[in-house]
Parts: C-alpha cells; structure tokens; sequence
C-alpha cells in the first residue's frame, strides 16, 4: 500500500468514527478510501471460505451463504485496537 492511501485511509477512518460518534453508522460509500478497503476485506473473506472439507478421512462440499457478518479491520497483523469496524450486510443470491 502506498503512504498516501494509507494516510488517507487513517484520516478518513478517524473523520468517520467522529462522525459515528455524533450521528451514528456512517453510510458505506461516504468515504471512497474505506469502501475499498472494506471490498478488499470481503472479497478476502469470500476467498478464504473453503468449498470442501475434511471429516474422518472423507471430503464433502461446502457452500456458506453468510448475510451479515461484522468485520474488524486491523492496520496491521500486530495492531490491538481496531481501525475499522464494519456491519456486511449481503444480499441474498438465491
């Protein structure tokens, strides 16, 4: 990541958690920097579901159909306090 969209993601997470603080949740698109960090983290989510798995030596195939899921985004893999904390809400595909 480059400094500069990294420093603009730090300055868009702290206007937004001000923001949440005076009026509650901050719509997802109001910060382009954060809604695409919040897409890199779905979408690393969604790939880090398995489609199989291992029970007692055999393989069965696994569909996860998450609707909601709440996301904590880290600035780095060490970081204890959160720099981003977000509701996914997906929709249905069914």
């Amino acid at each position: 990541m480059s400094g500069g969209l990294h420093a603009q993601i730090l300055e868009d997470a702290a206007k937004a958690k001000a923001q949440a603080r005076r009026a509650g949740p901050v719509p997802y698109g109001e910060f382009e920097s954060l809604k695409n960090l919040i897409d890199s983290a779905t979408a690393a989510l969604f790939e880090a579901l398995p489609a199989t798995f291992e029970h007692r030596g055999k393989t069965y195939r696994l569909i996860t159909d998450i609707q909601q899921a709440k996301v904590a985004i880290f600035d780095s893999p060490a970081a204890e306090k959160s720099l981003l904390v977000t509701l996914l809400c997906l929709p249905d595909e069914n």
